[in-house]
């Protein structure tokens, strides 16, 4: 009896010591993604924290508005963000001057529409609900997410693959998770 009593209390024992240290190994690193942001409509420069890079319109390939050529015409090197926002948390990322905006393709990745002199209205989507007062889903393209990590810092998450927006070495990627490469500081201009 004494011998079965033992082996029960040394199973449980290993029972504890097994689920505590896989407890402590699954913790992920990114357990907080934040929360929706709330920034004013206004010019932005975007900053990647891991990199220090600038995030800047000439890093993503762009595409013109009649020919959908990609890479033709290059638009000005700029730092700034215009953020336009359409729901909470939700925001368009245009240039300042409203000729060029980031999207991401149907490839998942960021490109930008450039546009310079083209009439094209809704290329960059609605500037805010449809009718019904839901998010258009044909510019969901156009639509990034913008979330308040508890630093201080910014997730940016594109609406159309909830897919998180990576920067390195001044190139632009998505991910299904957040890593070291996704927060960003967005401050003012």
């Amino acid at each position: 009896m004494e011998s079965c009593t033992w082996l029960i209390c040394a199973g449980l024992l290993i029972v504890i010591v097994v689920s505590i240290v896989l407890l402590a190994k699954g913790t992920e690193k990114f357990q907080h993604v934040g929360m929706a942001a709330t920034l004013p409509d206004g010019n932005y420069s975007i900053i990647n924290v891991a990199t220090s890079n600038q995030f800047a319109s000439n890093i993503v390939d762009t595409v013109q508005c009649k020919d959908f050529m990609i890479g033709q015409r290059q638009p000005p090197q700029t730092v700034g963000w215009n953020l336009k926002r359409v729901a909470e948390g939700v925001y368009k990322l245009n240039k300042p001057g409203d000729q060029e905006c980031l999207y991401t393709s149907p490839q998942n990745t960021l490109r930008s529409y450039y546009f310079p002199g083209c009439q094209s209205k809704n290329l960059c989507g609605l500037d805010g609900p449809d009718y019904k007062g839901e998010l258009d889903q044909d510019s969901l393209r156009t639509y990034f997410m913008i979330l308040q990590h508890p630093t201080g810092h910014f997730y940016i998450k594109s609406m159309k693959n909830d897919m998180y927006v990576n920067m390195n070495d001044n190139k632009l990627y998505l991910s299904s998770q957040p890593t070291d490469n996704s927060l960003f500081s967005i401050m003012p201009l």
